[in-house]
């Protein structure tokens, strides 16, 4: 057993550990989530009693919720959902109970605690949840769902806990890369006549677009080891992450993936190779990747058809898809009255009868935009509260050293300009991961990540 727990310390053993996760999620997620959920609970709890250690928790609970591929029905429970996820949290539960939660020093939860308070007041005066669609009340929870897993990893975790967080947002990207691949597979074999831009997809946890947006988190993490090791090797592993999640990034067909993503990647290129300890490795590679991914466009498709498509899309690239109306609706919402625009709406401010994963039905309004559905559903109480939110998350990124700091700066700000035309705060495929990075940077100091790749 002791022989075991000496692979805790060990990089090597957590790559292994996140690839066998990545490949049972990615093949749940095909076949089978409630199945893959399952185990993932499985592989959880036994690391947490072999090693004692909290940062196995931190690609479960990712991989956990990205392998849901059936989406959720506004008039029903999700029964196996929620038995798997309280799986989870009991093995977390005993982590607790063997372990005493280190409640010290934690600098950053200022603005979410407040925001749980914001989303749960409104439910106080505006309830339109209709009969059958109970399921809506867990949404004025939601906050306090996101403040409970920001105490659990920030109290739970240790300092050595970087690197798996590091680890696990790639291999994320990974996974999230492999369902839009299989799901454009799967749709250019029912329409062949299709693009890659013609495809608007769910991948059941949400659509195509929140799945670019996921990857564009994951980025910085991928760039992470490129400044830090000096090894070819894992310089070459890094890269090859990022190519993957390049190519899922593509095939979400997402114009805001491609704008906010491109710039993201040729910024954290930039900041890489200036901090890199092996520049002429890391310029000649990404010289490289560009080369294999111009010939590889070329191989794959119809040079012409291609450049059609790119063309077709950009020529549409500001047409907004409905944004500019829902916004509106957003800003109708946060106007009706003192107490609304105070205290906003709740997070079912509104419902109406919109596209979900299971067709058109009822369904609760998101705003599409941070700033929009902020204001909407907790006010300018809420906004308030999102401010130092942002301040606290922007400041604890601070005490990292310069070259992780940059990395993580950059994606940080694009993807919050990201979330002010598309879907991050406030969903919890976008929440949930963030409150785990910024649970594990609580732990995290400069010296912490010396030497980790």
């Amino acid at each position: 057993m002791e022989k075991i727990r000496s692979l805790n310390d060990k990089a090597w053993f957590e790559e292994v550990f996140l690839i066998v996760l990545t490949i049972i999620s990615l093949l749940a997620w095909k076949f089978n989530s409630t199945i893959g959920m399952v185990f993932i609970s499985v592989i959880a709890a036994t690391a947490l009693i072999i090693f004692n250690d909290f940062k196995y928790v931190i690609p479960s609970v990712l991989f956990f919720i990205f392998s849901n591929n059936a989406g959720f029905k506004t008039d029903e429970l999700p029964i196996p959902l929620i038995i798997c996820a309280v799986i989870l949290i009991v093995v977390m539960l005993i982590f607790f109970i063997r372990n005493k939660p280190n409640f010290k020093n934690i600098k950053s939860v200022r603005g979410i605690a407040l925001l749980s308070i914001s989303c749960v007041i409104p439910i106080f005066w505006h309830n339109i949840i209709p009969e059958g669609k109970e399921v809506f009340y867990f949404l004025y929870f939601a906050y306090l769902l996101y403040l409970v897993v920001y105490l659990f990893f920030a109290s739970a975790l240790n300092k050595n806990s970087f690197r798996m967080l590091v680890l696990s947002m790639g291999y994320l990207g990974i996974m999230l890369a492999g369902e839009c691949v299989l799901s454009v597979i799967s749709l250019h074999m029912q329409t062949p006549d299709g693009n890659i831009f013609s495809y608007w997809y769910y991948v059941g946890w949400g659509l195509c677009n929140e799945a670019g947006i996921i990857m564009c988190v994951a980025l910085p993490f991928v760039f992470i080891p490129l400044v830090r090791t000096t090894e070819v090797s894992k310089i070459l592993i890094s890269l090859f992450k990022f190519a993957i999640i390049g190519v899922g990034m593509v095939l979400t067909g997402s114009r805001g993936t491609l704008l906010f993503g491109i710039l993201e990647i040729l910024l954290l290129g930039i900041w890489s190779f200036i901090f890199s300890k092996k520049k002429m490795v890391l310029g000649m590679s990404f010289l490289g990747l560009t080369i294999a991914g111009v010939l590889l466009l070329i191989i794959a498709f119809n040079v012409k058809e291609l450049v059609n498509d790119f063309s077709s899309e950009f020529s549409n690239f500001f047409y907004d898809n409905g944004r500019f109306e829902i916004w509106q609706w957003g800003l109708d919402v946060w106007r009706k009255d003192f107490v609304s625009m105070t205290f906003g709406m709740g997070q079912v401010a509104e419902i109406r009868f919109i596209g979900t994963f299971n067709g058109y039905e009822d369904a609760n309004v998101v705003y599409h935009s941070t700033i929009f559905h902020c204001m909407a559903t907790m006010g300018n109480l809420g906004l308030g509260f999102l401010v130092m939110h942002f301040i606290d998350k922007y400041k604890q990124i601070s005490k990292l050293s310069k070259d992780i700091m940059g990395l993580m700066l950059i994606g940080y700000i694009m993807v919050d300009l990201y979330g002010m035309i598309d879907n991050t705060y406030g969903m919890y495929y976008y929440m949930i991961p963030l409150m785990i990075i910024m649970g594990t940077l609580e732990r995290v100091n400069k010296e912490d990540t010396i030497d980790l790749f």
